[in-house]
Formats: structure tokens, C-alpha cells, sequence
């Protein structure tokens, strides 16, 4: 504890320290400026009430927080200038003998001190070439990949068979940190996993309420413990792209793997549960944005994983009972599509600092921006599987389902029936914005009506090399079959720079949903409100955003991608409803032919009177941002 100088003690030391240092003196009365509310007790003003809501980065903010006088120690063996050259004494004693034996040859004695010159030049240059070639292939790679530096050195014929150089980057110098940090950061985790992913795991349980029954409360669900074990999680590898990037953003691929012994216990209705024995292994993309020319440099970052996860785990306690198959594989089911619907692309967690400069941004509306547009045309099958076996041979009914991440085309209902080379001309559209290390993962199914679809197979494409080449086309074997194989054609179209105008024949409407303003039911209680979003009329289903609330205010911020092929006649379609009685809020129509008119295409943060509200209800708004692109 600080306590307050007496004014006579103060004085007394003040008038010395202005005789030794009167530059460094500040005066009772620039001190005292701007004295506390409460002077009397002034450890109690920085006191933390122990109920304060969490806030995450707060806790951030503390635990980065750096001193701001740290102290500066340096240690070294230097004790005196003489040290410097003790060591180098005998040289010197050497050097004299020598030069006294080549001074007795410059008069005539020998000629070997022309040869010991020679020797001792070579020397000399030998060893500033050698420090010099260590620092200048520092300085080229910093400029140019190591992969070209060692090409044009060496050559490829003179690289072994063995000798690869791949993109993705051998971290183990991060596991050996891991390794020494693991111990320490446990309670970290277990303050996170109370205050952050409790309240969290409670309000999705919120949201699947359904009318009067309240999942949260009868599930009652706490955290009480989490041990981290002593196997720490690794890093398999780092790929840090330098193309296709934005300018004020840092793109990289870590893939993460785990297979320790942490344990989570937790309670449901009192009784206790314990998650063991997890497996998991994922490539979780990292963007850290925006670049800033001030400390700390960056102002925020994204993440999410490139495709679902793989991940296992033992329940332990009495959530033994839930191993039962039917009870195990519908919270696998759940598991899955809370990891999928919020962490796997296009769905991300965004971390932003509380700076002016990144809040300036965040008010213009974060859009998303995409970089081009993937056609994919799966044309034909042959000689897929027979499913539908029977006495005069078998058939299959094939279709096929497409998706990159959480982003899935299914064709089940163009299904071709009764042929096992099908011809099907299907065409999928993906607007993609980082399309380095995504892949497109194509399966085969038989269409069974009233039971579950038989799988036929299954197949991926690397989505870098059609953007690298621009097309693709090409008869690729299934896998997890016996046999079978599919034609598929790629595209990939750039967005261009020109502006989409009433004779442009295809674009892509970026929308973002910032918040909307009072909601109402009609009732005493406020919505669960979220928004659902078409554009056009060919699409059937749209995008729908995480239902916030109960809000009459709720705060969003989603954004999502859509195709128009007919953008003079399109409109964004935006109807806000009640998640869990599907009451109609409001809703907005926005036409594209409207956004053409509009300097780039685009409006930001602009506030939209809703509709068809509940009756009386006539403030009600919703405010977005959105843009159009041409492809």
C-alpha cells in the first residue's frame, strides 16, 4: 500500500531534491492538480469489485500489460578494456617472432617471408568472405524466397533427392515454448473456460429454446474445473502467405494438433460430468488486420479453421450414460455444428483492440471483400457404384454435394435416377476471399427416399491451382470406394475493378448487418431476433445471422457473400424475425439498381426503416452496409 507523504516531510524532501536536482522537482500544486474523489483512502479507488462483469479484454489488457519503466540489466564478462586483448597476447607474441624472421629474410637470409605473406593474406580474406556470405544470404532472403536463393547457388541438379523446400514452415522452436509455458497457463485457462466459455455455451443453449422451454435452465451447466494435463499441444507447422493478401493484413495456416491428457469437469442439473482423453487436429487460418503505422502495430485479428476439424474425446462421470449410440452420436451431432456454424469458413471469430483508429474503421462497416468468384461444373460420373442391389442386377440414383468449409451446394433434388454413369451438368458459385489453402470437397450420394442416402464416394480439389491457372478440367477417382469417377470443371473469375452498371449481366452483393432498433413482439417481452437475408428470387435459401437477444436493440454484425445474375432486376431481400416464434419484426427491400447509382457501388452504415412491423411499431430500423462487385 502507497501512503501520502506528510507536507512537512514532503517539503523537507522536495527543497533537497531541488538543491541536487532542481530540473526534476514537480511542485505540491502540479501535483495535487487533479487530487482523487476520495483522498482519505486511496487504495480503495483502485479496488476491483470482485462482481464486475468479465470482459475479455480487460483481461487481455492485463495480462499484456508492460511496465512502463522496466528495469534494464545487462550481464556480461567485460570487466575492463584489457580483456579484450589478453586473449589475443600470444598471436601477437607470435606475430612478432615471425615478422622478426621475415625482416632477417627481407635482408637476404631466406625468401619463405614472401611465401608466410602470401599464406596470411589468403587467411585474411578467406574469413571476411566466410562472415560476409553469412550476412548477405540474410539480407537476400529477406528480399527474395530462400527456395530461389538456394536454386540459383547451388542449382537443382546439386540438390539431393531429399532436399525439399515446403511452403509450410517446421515451428519447433514454438512446441519447445509450448512446452516450458504449458504448466503455467492453467489458471489462465481455467479463468477464460469459467467467465468466457460458460457464459457462452449458455447462450446457445438460449437459443435453442424452443417457445416456453429454457434449455439454460434446465440444464443448469457449469464449468468447476479445467486441468490441462501435463501433454502440451503442438504446432505441426506455419504457412505465412505473401500473395494474394491485402496490404494492411497478415495471412497465415497453423496447424494445431492435441493428444494429452486435459480434462474438463462440469455439472449438468448438479450432477458431475468430466470430458477426457481429446484428440484433436485442425489447420485454423489467422489473419491478423489492420496494420497500423502506431504501436502496438496491429489492431485486431481473425480466425478460423480452413474445414471441420477432426476431433475425439471419452465422457467420464455421469455423462457416461450419454456413450449410449443413440445419446453419443446426437451430442457429436451438436458438437459439430456448434464448431462448424461458428468457427469453420466462411464463419469466424474476430478479436478487434479498443483503439481510435480500428474503431474508425469498425463505424465505416466491416465488409466483406471477396477476390473472385469459383464456377464449379461437376458434368458427369461413370461407373459409380450400384447401390440398389437387387435379383436383375442394381441401380443407383446419384447426386452430388459440394462445399468448402461450412459453405455447402447440395444437388439432392436434380438427382439422376436409375444410372451409374450419370450425366448432370451441375454448377455451383463460391465468392471466396482467401483462397490460398482452401479445398473444395466433392462427395457422391444415391438418393433413397424416406431412408438415409447411401454414400458413393468421395473426392477434393486443391482451390489454389485453379486460381493459379484459371481453369481446370479434369476425370478425377473417387475415394472410400470401390469404384467410380467424376468430370469436373473449374473457374475462377477475378473480380474486376470497373463498377457494376445496369448492363452488367452478374455481380456479387456483399451485405453486412450492423444492429437494429426497437424490436418489439407486441408483448411484455423483447424478441430473439435475427435476420434473414435473399438475394433475388432464384435463391432458396439465403443467409441467416446467430439470433441475438432477448433484445429490443440487438447488435449483430455478420456479413455474408450472394450471387445476382440478374443485378438491373435484384433486390436484397432483409426480414427480421422472432427465432422462436418466427413473428414477422420488419422487414427491408434494397434494390442493386439503387446501389448502381451509388459512388463505388456502396453504402456504409446506413439506417433502413422497417416495414411490416407490429402495429404502433413505426421506429423500428435496421442499420448494414453493403457492395456490389462485378466478376
Amino acid at each position: 500500500m502507497f501512503r501520502r507523504k506528510s507536507k512537512k516531510k514532503s517539503e523537507t524532501e522536495n527543497s533537497a531534491l531541488n538543491e541536487e536536482h532542481p530540473s526534476e522537482v514537480i511542485s505540491d500544486s502540479e501535483e495535487n492538480e487533479n487530487p482523487p474523489e476520495n483522498s482519505s483512502n486511496p487504495f480503495q479507488r483502485r479496488t476491483k469489485s470482485v462482481e464486475e462483469p468479465f470482459i475479455p479484454s480487460e483481461i487481455i489488457k492485463e495480462l499484456f500489460t508492460i511496465p512502463v519503466s522496466p528495469e534494464l540489466k545487462v550481464i556480461t564478462e567485460l570487466s575492463d578494456p584489457t580483456s579484450v586483448v589478453k586473449d589475443y597476447i600470444p598471436t601477437a607474441l607470435k606475430v612478432l617472432e615471425w615478422s622478426l624472421i621475415f625482416f632477417l629474410g627481407y635482408l637476404g637470409f631466406s625468401y619463405a617471408w614472401i611465401i608466410c605473406l602470401g599464406l596470411a593474406f589468403h587467411t585474411y580474406i578467406t574469413r571476411k568472405g566466410s562472415a560476409g556470405s553469412k550476412t548477405e544470404l540474410s539480407a537476400k532472403c529477406t528480399k527474395v524466397h530462400e527456395k530461389e536463393i538456394f536454386k540459383a547457388s547451388l542449382g537443382l541438379e546439386s540438390l539431393p533427392s531429399w532436399a525439399t523446400f515446403p511452403d509450410v514452415d517446421r515451428v519447433e522452436w514454438i512446441n519447445v515454448i509450448m512446452k516450458k509455458v504449458w504448466p503455467n497457463i492453467g489458471q489462465i485457462s481455467k479463468l477464460v473456460a469459467k467467465r468466457l466459455v460458460e457464459p457462452k455455451i449458455n447462450e446457445i443453449l438460449k437459443r435453442l429454446s424452443v417457445k416456453s422451454v429454457n434449455l439454460e435452465a434446465i440444464s443448469n451447466f457449469k464449468i468447476k474445473d479445467l486441468i490441462l494435463g501435463s501433454i502440451p499441444a503442438r504446432v505441426g507447422g506455419i504457412k505465412v502467405y505473401d500473395k494474394n493478401t491485402g496490404r494492411d493484413e497478415i495471412v497465415m495456416d497453423i496447424e494445431v494438433i492435441y493428444g494429452g491428457d486435459a480434462r474438463v469437469k462440469f455439472s449438468v442439473q448438479g450432477m458431475d460430468c468430466e470430458i477426457n482423453q481429446v484428440n484433436f487436429r485442425a489447420t485454423a487460418r489467422l489473419i491478423i488486420k489492420p496494420l497500423m503505422d502506431v504501436l502496438p502495430l496491429v489492431g485486431g485479428l481473425e480466425f478460423y479453421f480452413i474445414s471441420m476439424p477432426s476431433f475425439d474425446y471419452n465422457l467420464g462421470g455421469m455423462a457416461n450414460m450419454a456413450e449410449i449410440p443413440g445419446i453419443s452420436n446426437m451430442i457429436r451431432s451438436v458438437l459439430d455444428s456448434i464448431i462448424r456454424k461458428g468457427f469453420v469458413w466462411p464463419n469466424r471469430f474476430s478479436f478487434f483492440l479498443p483503439l481510435e483508429s480500428v474503431t474508425m474503421l469498425q463505424k465505416q462497416g466491416t465488409l466483406p471483400s471477396p477476390q473472385g468468384v469459383l464456377t464449379i461444373t461437376v458434368r458427369e460420373g461413370r461407373d459409380l457404384v450400384k447401390k440398389d442391389k437387387h435379383l436383375m442386377g442394381g441401380k443407383s440414383d446419384p447426386y452430388v454435394v459440394l462445399n468448402i468449409g461450412d459453405r455447402k451446394v447440395s444437388f439432392v433434388e436434380q438427382y439422376v435416377d436409375s444410372d451409374v454413369n450419370p450425366v448432370w451438368n451441375y454448377v455451383a458459385e463460391f465468392p471466396i476471399e482467401e483462397p490460398a489453402g482452401l479445398t473444395l470437397n466433392l462427395e457422391v450420394y444415391d438418393y433413397d427416399a424416406g431412408t438415409e442416402d447411401d454414400f458413393m464416394g468421395r473426392t477434393s480439389i486443391d482451390i489454389e491451382n485453379i486460381v493459379e491457372t484459371g481453369s481446370y478440367e479434369q476425370w478425377l477417382t473417387l475415394d472410400d470406394t470401390k469404384h467410380g469417377s467424376v468430370l469436373v470443371k473449374g473457374a475462377w473469375n477475378q473480380i474486376s475493378s470497373a463498377g457494376v452498371s445496369l448492363s452488367s449481366t452478374r455481380c456479387v452483393a456483399s451485405v453486412y448487418i450492423d444492429s437494429c432498433t426497437n424490436l418489439s413482439t407486441g408483448k411484455s417481452s423483447p424478441p430473439y431476433a435475427k435476420c434473414e437475408i435473399k438475394v433475388g428470387s432464384q435463391q432458396k435459401k439465403g443467409f441467416s445471422t446467430k439470433p441475438r437477444g432477448p433484445s429490443e436493440n440487438p447488435v449483430f454484425k455478420e456479413g455474408h457473400y450472394f450471387l445476382s445474375q440478374t443485378p438491373s432486376n435484384d433486390s436484397i431481400n432483409i426480414q427480421v424475425v422472432d427465432h422462436r416464434t418466427g413473428a414477422l419484426l420488419g422487414k427491408v427491400t434494397i434494390k442493386l439498381s439503387y446501389m448502381m447509382q451509388l459512388p463505388d457501388n456502396h453504402f456504409s452504415n446506413m439506417e433502413w426503416r422497417l416495414e411490416g412491423t407490429m402495429a404502433g411499431q413505426t421506429d423500428a430500423t435496421v442499420t448494414l452496409s453493403a457492395k456490389l462487385y462485378e466478376y
